[in-house]
């Protein structure tokens, strides 16, 4: 694989997905609740399977622009959310982070830890100096994470071209060495 990922923290491991991870990704993708604020979903078991191994695919890219990862529970093995890194084409420094998590673990803090995982990797080992989330405007859940994180507010998302109203957050870094500023 390419830049593989496995990161740990206190609480979490976040790493590659394999395919053995059919059945808990499915459960999330599956989760009307849980989809509510993306873009796809509630997906089938086929539809689950294709975006699966979309991930998969896209580990032995090289370069690589795509880290779609699994979180896990440390204490108990279980797959208890997904966050990820899309590289942006055409500056391949900057990043949008997106996580998603299991209706049964929101507000214990996963989000909060392992999207702050994943941009230290992103800005101390990828080199990349600027990571931005968008989050709807209807999930102030997902807007705290992002402020946790030191993100700081860019701007209202929106128009003829979105199906909803979103903000969004950056961080900005100095590559290997980590952030230096929180404000854009």
């Amino acid at each position: 694989m390419v830049n593989d990922i496995l990161l740990t923290t206190p609480r979490l491991i976040i790493r590659e997905f394999t395919a053995a991870d059919l059945d808990g990704f499915h459960s999330l993708a599956s989760d009307p609740d849980v989809v509510r604020y993306l873009a796809f979903g509630p997906t089938s078991l086929g539809e689950s399977e294709a975006l699966l191994q979309t991930s998969l695919d896209s580990q032995a890219i090289d370069p690589r622009a795509s880290y779609a990862l699994a979180v896990e529970d440390r204490a108990g093995g279980a797959l208890v959310g997904s966050c990820g890194l899309e590289i942006d084409p055409e500056m391949t420094d900057s990043a949008e982070i997106y996580y998603v998590f299991r209706h049964t673990s929101w507000g214990m803090g996963y989000a909060t830890e392992s999207v702050g995982a994943v941009i230290a990797h992103a800005m101390h080992t990828l080199g990349l100096r600027r990571v931005w989330a968008h989050a709807s405007l209807d999930n102030p859940a997902s807007i705290r994470v992002m402020e946790k994180l030191g993100m700081a507010f860019e701007g209202k998302v929106g128009g003829e071209h979105h199906w909803r109203d979103d903000v969004s957050y950056v961080i900005l870094g100095s590559g290997p060495s980590g952030p230096v500023a929180q404000k854009a």
